[in-house]
């Protein structure tokens, strides 16, 4: 299983290498490690957070609906991603179907969620401080590594408590009701 600090370094390692080639199309997610799934989790919101930058301004209605149309794929994506970082999980710790014993600590979020959001927070970190004057981002970016660390530690437990058997996570199937055209 991969840490929270493993993850945070992968996923800010990858912001900068976009930061100077940006991902040109939104990966797909098929079965592979999860650090590839992580990286490819992370991309998909890379991909997003760019979209919907250039999604700003005064532009044509036809080039906001273009927009649109990317982020929602690369959503679509994105949850596809944290679906098989789940079957990954579930798999490699051989996790049971159904919760079974009530005594095992269940959580809401599952870690394709909880990396997801790692993942999203890596991203507001690394554009806060560019885009911040040094008045903004000092408590900003103090916030934001509050809420990673928070993440992480939450992630880093509930890794642990599964990996030993004192919880249960079942791998999300989203089921999406719209189709991206």
């Amino acid at each position: 299983m991969i840490k929270s600090g493993e993850a945070v370094v992968i996923l800010r390692n990858r912001t900068h290498e976009w930061m100077t080639e940006e991902p040109q199309s939104i990966p797909e997610a098929r079965s592979m490690p999860l650090p590839d799934l992580l990286s490819g989790l992370h991309e998909c919101n890379f991909y997003s957070w760019k979209a919907d930058d250039r999604s700003r301004g005064d532009l044509l209605p036809a080039m906001i609906v273009q927009f649109k149309r990317e982020l929602d794929a690369s959503n679509l994506m994105r949850n596809h991603f944290m679906e098989e970082i789940d079957n990954s999980v579930v798999a490699q710790l051989n996790l049971p179907v159904d919760c079974g014993e009530e005594a095992l600590a269940l959580n809401s979020e599952t870690i394709g969620q909880m990396l997801d959001r790692l993942s999203v927070l890596t991203l507001k970190k690394e554009f806060a401080a560019l885009r911040m004057d040094a008045d903004q981002s000092v408590p900003a970016l103090e916030r934001i590594n509050r809420q990673l660390c928070y993440v992480g530690r939450c992630y880093d437990s509930f890794i642990g408590r599964l990996a030993d058997g004192r919880a249960h996570m079942l791998a999300y199937k989203q089921y999406k009701m719209y189709q991206p055209d």
